[in-house]
């Protein structure tokens, strides 16, 4: 009786309300929703590795030596607000875990003091991805700190294909003076030989 007392013009929306209805109900008891799921950042450790050849003790960065402006980057005792210090941004972020390398990959305990040997970019990558990350995580990054001279050992292109397929991004931030040192030029004591 309440269908044939509506108006005429009305008559024929009442199955699509209805119809409407009984979609809002199924949607309600189905349930439907997204799920965005995005990793713990506390779950992956960043390493950080710092070169320390004989070659960082140039002094061409902002009027000191490569070293020292690294052991100011990296030095975990720095003030949290000085903007040039990197670790104190990058460890309220990630778990950080540092390394110095010239030939062997070593852990940082305290301030980066130089070494001797050949600089082995390669192998101390290849010595990091064959190294457990610490307990309860993984490798999420690497951050390289290097004026990027290679003397010896296996290529770093060949050993970041390797963690291109383990899905750990490499970053490399160059330390030095990008100028150029000028020409070469070889002179002799006679004009003409």
């Amino acid at each position: 009786q309440s269908y044939s007392q509506l108006p005429g013009r009305l008559r024929p929306l009442l199955p699509g309300l209805r119809l409407g209805m009984v979609l809002l109900i199924l949607l309600v008891l189905l349930n439907p929703f997204w799920l965005k799921q995005s990793p713990d950042e506390r779950a992956y450790t960043v390493a950080v590795l710092a070169q320390n050849s004989r070659s960082m003790q140039v002094e061409d960065v902002q009027g000191q030596s490569r070293l020292d402006w690294l052991r100011l980057a990296l030095d975990s005792d720095e003030e949290r607000d000085n903007p040039d210090n990197l670790w104190s941004r990058l460890s309220a972020e990630h778990p950080l875990s540092a390394y110095s390398f010239v030939e062997q990959l070593r852990p940082l305990d305290g301030p980066l003091r130089l070494s001797s040997g050949n600089t082995a970019i390669g192998d101390s990558l290849q010595q990091l991805l064959e190294r457990p990350a610490p307990a309860g995580s993984e490798w999420g990054a690497v951050l390289m700190f290097s004026d990027g001279v290679q003397r010896k050992g296996v290529s770093p292109i060949s050993v970041a294909r390797r963690y291109a397929e383990a899905g750990i991004p490499i970053h490399v931030v160059g330390v030095g003076d990008t100028t150029s040192s000028g020409d070469l030029r070889v002179r002799f004591r006679q004009r003409e030989l």
